[in-house]
């Protein structure tokens, strides 16, 4: 499951396509293709996390931002100061 998470998002990576195109490309193509089967693994939280890091790296290339940039920051909500994406570890675990 991570290596097809990481390789959409180094396919990703080098695409030429703005940052909503990727964006939505992510939460269809490795986001439903990850849930759905972790769902019934029974992995621990850090292994989930494992998942994020990929898809953190992609979205910190495309939105511009320095990679030391904490990737915290990407998943708080908008309110708060951050940017309301939504983390892949919290969705396998809101499904289950």
């Amino acid at each position: 499951m991570l290596d097809s998470v990481r390789r959409t998002g180094d396919n990703a990576t080098y695409k030429l396509a703005s940052v909503e195109s990727i964006t939505t490309v992510m939460f269809v193509a490795p986001f439903l293709k990850a849930s759905y089967p972790s769902m019934y693994y029974p992995w621990f939280n850090s292994e989930l996390q494992d998942l994020d890091k990929p898809v953190s790296t992609l979205f910190k290339h495309h939105l511009h931002l320095m990679q030391p940039t904490s990737k915290d920051g990407l998943y708080m909500s908008t309110d708060t100061g951050g940017l309301g994406l939504p983390r892949l570890s919290d969705q396998i675990l809101l499904e289950k």
